[in-house]
């Protein structure tokens, strides 16, 4: 937690967790208690029945069941989320 208070020291706003951060419930109530925007992008199984206090938790296991086989799609579909979320812009947008 001593990382989530050093880069809040330096005026960060967002922090994207990736590869970690579905089980840490502690550090993204921390990360909350700072005014840390928190995006977890992960693919592990749960711990708890609750999701961390994140601004935006992306995961496969998390999934509708016909999703939870593609693992891969994680990632990179997190990150283009999490940057057009920071705009409020649709992360796909629309051709019509």
């Amino acid at each position: 937690m001593h990382a989530l208070d050093k880069l809040k020291e330096q005026g960060v706003g967002l922090v994207i967790a990736v590869d970690c951060g579905v089980r840490a419930h502690r550090e993204a109530q921390h990360a909350h208690s700072l005014g840390l925007d928190l995006i977890l992008i992960d693919h592990h199984e749960l711990e708890a029945d609750s999701l961390p206090d994140a601004f935006a938790v992306i995961d496969p296991k998390i999934a509708p069941t016909s999703l939870r086989t593609w693992p891969a799609w994680g990632w990179p579909f997190g990150w283009r989320s999490a940057c057009c979320a920071r705009r409020a812009q649709p992360a796909y947008p629309s051709t019509a």
